[in-house]
């Protein structure tokens, strides 16, 4: 049994690689041109990353901003509270 589960494993195994191969053979190498078309999608897509990280950088300031003001509004309703004994 387990001989036929192992056979059936290292089967399953080389149809994966098989099929990893030919989707392989498909990808255009890293030196080959690029079309007019993919060109323009690749800087879509870079414009898209460096849009979202300045997005994700401005959200970041303007939550820190806010944690100091609302620290320093906690603070001062903490010293007002001292204050009253």
């Amino acid at each position: 049994m387990d001989s036929e589960r192992s056979l059936n494993e290292v089967m399953a195994a080389l149809r994966r690689l098989q099929a990893t191969r030919a989707s392989c053979t498909a990808i255009r190498p890293v030196y080959a041109k690029l079309s007019a078309e993919e060109l323009a999608q690749r800087a879509r897509i870079i414009d898209t990353v460096v849009r979202t990280r300045n997005l994700l950088h401005s959200l970041q300031t303007r939550d820190d901003e806010l944690e100091g003001t609302v620290s320093a509004a906690a603070l001062r309703r903490a010293e007002a509270a001292l204050r009253c004994w």
